[in-house]
C-alpha cells in the first residue's frame, strides 16, 4: 500500500512533503524529533517500506500523472531493473510484501485494472488471475502470504479480496 508517512526502523518516520521523500530521525520511546529531514528523493508519488527496510516508491513516468514507473533500486540509489514500462503501472496501488522481496501492483488495461506480481531479477511480472474487472489497492498481510485488495466489476470497488500467494 502506498502511504503519506510510514516508520523505518530502527529509528526515522518517512513521509512526503510535495513531491519529495524524507526521513525524519526520531527517538523512538517518544516519537520526537531528534534532528532534520533528509531529502531521499524527488517526484515521489507514493511509497510503501517492508519489515526488512526496503523502501518502494512510485514516481510519474511522463506527462500522464496516472502512468507510473516502478523499478528496483539497491540501498546505494544504483537501478537494478525495471518493473514496469510505459503505461504498465497505475496509481492506484503497489504494495512492497513485508520481507521486501516482491512488489504487487495494479496495471491499466481496456476494461479496469490488473493484479500483478514482481520480484527482483525476474524477467517479467506475472499477472495474478482474478475474474473481477477491476481490481487496486493491494495491500500484504504481515506475513506476506496473503495480498488483499478492493475488487469489482464496472469500476465499482464493491469487496474486498483475500489471495494467497503461497
Amino acid at each position: 500500500m502506498l502511504f503519506r508517512s510510514a516508520y523505518l526502523p530502527p529509528a526515522a518516520l518517512l513521509y512526503t512533503q510535495k513531491d519529495s521523500l524524507l526521513a525524519l530521525p526520531v527517538d523512538t520511546s517518544s516519537f520526537v524529533p531528534t534532528g532534520s529531514p533528509a531529502e531521499i528523493t524527488v517526484g515521489v508519488r507514493g511509497f510503501s517500506v517492508s519489515q526488512t527496510r526496503s523502501i518502494a516508491y512510485s514516481s510519474s513516468a511522463g506527462g500522464d500523472s496516472r502512468d507510473l514507473e516502478i523499478a528496483w533500486y539497491d540501498r546505494t540509489g544504483q537501478r537494478i531493473s525495471a518493473v514496469t514500462s510505459g503505461n504498465l503501472a497505475r496509481d492506484r496501488g503497489a504494495a512492497l510484501a513485508p520481507d521486501g522481496k516482491r512488489i504487487a501492483f495494479t496495471a491499466a488495461a481496456p476494461a479496469g485494472n490488473t493484479l500483478w506480481l514482481q520480484e527482483p531479477g525476474s524477467s517479467a511480472p506475472s499477472q495474478l488471475p482474478f475474474a473481477a474487472s477491476t481490481v487496486d489497492f493491494p495491500v500484504w498481510s504481515s506475513d506476506g502470504r496473503w495480498l488483499f485488495f478492493s475488487a469489482g466489476k464496472n469500476r465499482a470497488h464493491d469487496r474486498l479480496v483475500r489471495m494467497d500467494t503461497a
